[in-house]
């Protein structure tokens, strides 16, 4: 599911690689992932802020964007090396979302404030690390990289429509998830932490619109939908 979705936004023009400097371990020679590097937000100074966002202004960052970075795991300094990965293009799909967002009537205002003003200064996110680890990359010349994989918090939040797809397949009848999904009627309610609210109102939003070719795509004449519609009354509602 999290290749298929993958797919979709590939081809939607939703999915582009470009280059970045990754954080590297002096002492393993290793990757560090985003989430174990620590230093100070450069916007907000916040000295805990982690290396894909600060969890008290709630703004994106990349590790190399932090002052004085810091590795989780020893408190070593890391190196920056250029790498390649595959971006989620967030900002072709941020008209959409805020209209969304504004057909929200069960959510907290803090939270539609919240997720507005990440709009405001949306980036595209990178959503494959170097790791041997994970679901690899569907597509030719990057299946079989063996430092190569889609990063967890992108199958993540597909995870909960890939669990209702493997309800339904162990049910005996593979399509029953469709009732659900694709009832208009149908509410979602989850209750989540500040730090994960973008994760929730936006990026998992971003994600089904860009599968299913809603946002503003590259080449209309190469858009595709993928096997699940946009639930038009999806609903978060946040603490």
């Amino acid at each position: 599911m999290v290749q298929e979705i993958f797919t979709a936004l590939y081809e939607n023009g939703y999915i582009f690689a470009k280059k970045q400097m990754g954080a590297i371990s002096p002492s393993t020679g290793r990757t560090l992932p985003d989430r174990f590097i620590e230093g100070t937000c450069p916007i907000c100074g916040y000295h805990n802020a982690r290396g894909d966002q600060c969890d008290e202004c709630g703004n994106q960052l990349d590790p190399a964007d932090l002052i004085n970075p810091k590795s989780k795991i020893n408190g070593e300094t890391p190196n920056f090396v250029e790498t390649e990965h595959f971006f989620l293009d967030l900002p072709k799909v941020a008209p959409q979302l805020g209209a969304w967002l504004d057909s929200r009537e069960d959510w907290r205002p803090n939270v539609l404030k919240f997720s507005h003003n990440l709009l405001k200064e949306i980036r595209e996110r990178a959503i494959t690390r170097d790791l041997d680890w994970g679901v690899p990359i569907p597509l030719d010349g990057w299946r079989d990289a063996p430092m190569k994989r889609i990063y967890v918090w992108f199958d993540a939040v597909i995870g909960y429509l890939s669990a209702a797809v493997e309800w339904a397949a162990r049910s005996g009848d593979p399509e029953a998830w469709r009732a659900f999904w694709n009832d208009p009627e149908a509410l979602s309610y989850y209750f989540m932490g500040k730090d994960n609210i973008v994760f929730h109102s936006v990026i998992w939003p971003g994600i089904l619109l860009g599968a299913n070719g809603q946002g503003r795509p590259a080449a209309p004449s190469a858009r595709r939908s993928a096997s699940c519609a946009f639930p038009p009354r999806w609903s978060a509602p946040s603490s």
